[in-house]
């Protein structure tokens, strides 16, 4: 390395690149969970990369909690996206989520909370749909 720089290496692959960051008109979103809560938030934006899409949400008066109220990112076949990191936090009043999941083939897919992270359905857990939008 020369002059301080350091190269990132992604398992011996180039970094992914950032193709777009998708802005919808802040999607509002109120569902019930299957354990009766009551999850209220928002979609500020998500990304797609070129192996992945990163989807963030903000909560707005609860905590996610369990399996069931985890962000899940369902095929048009009724499949799930594979999830390949997220990370979430905040308090009280206010929480934040960013996931990324395994970049789909073209078409719509559901956000939403439940349902399957590991690229199929997981027993028991119920998919609760926020919103659709496409991946090009």
């Amino acid at each position: 390395m020369s002059e301080g720089r350091h190269i990132w290496h992604w398992r011996d692959k180039p970094a992914p690149a950032l193709e777009q960051v998708l802005l919808p008109e802040r999607h509002e979103f109120r569902v019930a969970v299957p354990e009766g809560v009551i999850v209220h938030g928002y979609v500020p934006s998500y990304e797609l990369w070129d192996v992945f899409v990163r989807v963030n949400i903000a909560l707005i008066d609860v905590q996610l909690r369990g399996i069931h109220d985890r962000p899940a990112l369902q095929l048009s076949d009724g499949s799930f996206a594979r999830m390949i990191q997220g990370s979430g936090g905040g308090g009280e009043r206010f929480g934040s989520w960013s996931t990324a999941f395994v970049r789909p083939a073209p078409g719509t897919v559901t956000l939403g909370l439940g349902g399957g992270h590991l690229g199929k359905p997981e027993r028991g857990v119920r998919f609760t749909p926020i919103m659709d939008f496409e991946i090009p």
